[in-house]
């Protein structure tokens, strides 16, 4: 049975059928609400010529998007009743025209809602949020370090999922928020896993083991030093012997050979294999401005022992030199040696010239080509000229130390048996060779052997001692000049007596009584035997006190005879304060007088001319 009624409503003209058992001609069709004695129908609504008006409460059109809503029967399709609003489903977002499905990661896009929730729209694709994956479903946190994966999508930054972990690559190590590449050899380090395998952090770098080095790739085995190394030199070259490594741990390659001064490399060898082994390339590590050499040898050749000599180098020269054998890994361990070469003949001095530094000194300055010989002694002769005669003596040599103090002299000062004075005067100024600088004295006054320092500032020196009598006393005295040379040593044993004992007579000049007469009478009596002659007698104080010894020099010129005589006097020791004795001075007027020596310097015993050297004084008689 059909049920038609014919409404009119602000949107036209309708027939309401209910409860059709046929459907009748639709010119339009729309959906409404009609509510029938308090139900809710679904009509089916055709547009008919026909018009009646029939009461109807509570219709109205189904509801569009964005409108609100109880129920989704009250939204036009597509849409759906979500959260009281007519929208797309939620797996769904508006074009503008109908409803399609959300997209997924990866996706093109233009907005946010467009992409399936929580993924936004970024750089023009759907993506999760920073540090998030998408699941296939939702976004979810990376996952970190050694975490269970089953994807590297699931694992944090430059993590991996291998074997069912996220984990670094190859090469690489977690810092603790990602992945980063593994270091090298010697590079700075905190942990080994920081370091390219198999290395370790040792030290805060990354290192191979014990003998072993790093070849770029791993860790190889290094050779050992080679064996029975040996050295000879000469001045201008270095032989060296040696023999294989006993453990090479590999083939051998090739042999590095360095020659170094001071750390500083001045020649290297490579013998290389060139026949019958594998072509590696080794290259000279000391720098190319250094000598380099480079020889090819056969494999076998490595294998026997080998003599190989370095020449072009320097005389007197301390070198170092390094050996070692060179296998896959590299340089092996290496042999360090030292050897000096020897010295050789120096060659002329050049450009030798004089100049006056002042009345007393005079400088000398030469050049020796090089290179430096060795350790070399340079003499020279001092010629004096003389009334301007031709040089015909020899008036000094250098030395290279000062020559012995003068007048050395120890006794009681006073009657006070506690004191002992110390008394000397400078070197001979022909014997001090350079400026003095100070003096040292070794004595054994406390006890024990002590050595003061007493500056050079004058010409004579005085030194008092506080002492013990009834005591032997040992004092050693010598001059050090301005280049820290230690001049000849003179001793005297001291013996400190307790009782005080008269002096014998002592002339102002430091002669006996009976000295001067004994001469005086000796040159009237000369004098007397030479007739027609003029008669010089030149007495010549000069105060050595060598064996406690004065001697005097008595020169007679007569015509052409010229004689040479001398008078050995011994001066009384004073007794007031004890005796002393010298040791190890050579008396040279006593071996003149004697013949035992023959005195080149024969010049300085007979003939001075006036200085203001406080050694020498003249004393003329007639």
């Amino acid at each position: 049975m059909v049920m038609q009624s014919v409404i009119q409503t602000n949107v036209g003209v309708w027939i309401i059928t209910m409860m059709m058992d046929q459907p009748v001609k639709k010119i339009e069709e729309e959906e409404i609400l009609l509510n029938v004695k308090k139900e809710l129908y679904v009509m089916s609504v055709t547009s008919v010529e026909h018009k009646s008006t029939v009461e109807i409460q509570n219709v109205f059109l189904k509801k569009s998007r964005g409108q609100t809503c109880s129920s989704g029967i009250e939204c036009l399709d597509p849409f759906s009743c979500t959260g009281g609003i007519c929208q797309c489903a939620t797996l769904q977002y508006w074009t503008g025209e109908t409803c399609v499905a959300k997209k997924s990661i990866d996706s093109n896009c233009k907005a946010d809602n467009e992409c399936l929730s929580p993924m936004t729209c970024k750089g023009g694709t759907c993506q999760c949020a920073l540090n998030q994956y998408w699941t296939g479903y939702t976004c979810s946190a990376e996952k970190s370090v050694n975490e269970t994966c089953t994807a590297n999508k699931e694992c944090a930054s430059t993590l991996n999922c291998s074997s069912g972990r996220c984990l670094c690559s190859t090469n690489q190590y977690w810092t603790g928020s990602a992945c980063a590449a593994q270091q090298s050899a010697s590079v700075n380090c905190n942990a080994d896993a920081e370091c390219l395998r198999p290395m370790t952090c040792a030290g805060g770098t990354c290192e191979c083991a014990i003998n072993h080095r790093w070849t770029g790739l791993t860790c190889a085995a290094l050779s050992s030093v080679p064996t029975s190394v040996t050295l000879s030199a000469t001045s201008r070259s270095i032989q060296i012997s040696w023999s294989k490594p006993v453990d090479s741990k590999s083939t051998i390659i090739g042999y590095r050979l360095r020659v170094l001064v001071n750390s500083d490399c001045v020649v290297e060898v490579l013998l290389v294999c060139s026949t019958g082994c594998t072509n590696v390339l080794i290259q000279h590590v000391c720098s190319a401005d250094k000598r380099q050499i480079r020889e090819n040898r056969r494999n076998t050749d490595l294998m026997e022992p080998i003599s190989y000599e370095i020449n072009q180098l320097l005389p007197y020269t301390d070198y170092t030199v390094w050996l070692n054998a060179i296998n896959d890994a590299g340089n092996g361990n290496r042999s360090e040696s030292l050897v000096t070469t020897d010295s050789e003949v120096p060659q002329k001095p050049l450009d030798v010239a004089a100049s006056v530094v002042s009345s007393s000194e005079i400088k000398v300055t030469w050049k020796l080509p090089g290179p430096k010989p060795g350790i070399t002694t340079y003499h020279f002769k001092v010629y004096e000229m003389v009334l301007n005669t031709q040089p015909a003596f020899i008036k000094g040599e250098n030395i290279t130390a000062p020559g012995r103090v003068t007048s050395f002299e120890i006794k009681r000062p006073s009657v006070i048996l506690t004191t002992m004075e110390v008394s000397w005067s400078m070197p001979l100024l022909r014997e001090r060779n350079g400026i003095i600088k100070e003096y040292k004295i070794d004595h054994n006054i406390s006890g024990t052997t002590t050595t003061e320092t007493i500056a050079a500032e004058s010409e004579i020196f005085q030194k008092l001692y506080y002492i013990t009598p009834d005591r032997h006393y040992q004092i050693e005295i010598y001059a050090v000049n301005s280049h820290n040379q230690a001049g000849v040593k003179l001793l005297k044993t001291y013996y400190a007596s307790s009782k005080i004992e008269s002096q014998p007579q002592v002339s102002p000049n430091g002669y006996t009584i009976e000295t001067v007469v004994g001469a005086a009478v000796g040159c009237v009596i000369v004098g007397g035997v030479i007739v027609g002659g003029l008669v010089f007698c030149l007495i010549r104080k000069r105060r050595r006190n060598i064996n406690s010894k004065q001697s005097i020099v008595i020169l007679l010129n007569c015509g052409d005879a010229v004689v040479f005589t001398e008078s050995n006097h011994t001066q009384e020791e004073s007794k007031i304060g004890g005796q002393y004795e010298e040791v190890g001075i050579n008396n040279v007027s006593a071996n003149i007088e004697l013949g035992t020596t023959d005195d080149k310097n024969v010049y300085d015993q007979i003939d001075r001319i006036p200085t203001t050297d406080k050694q020498y004084a003249n004393m003329m008689c007639k």
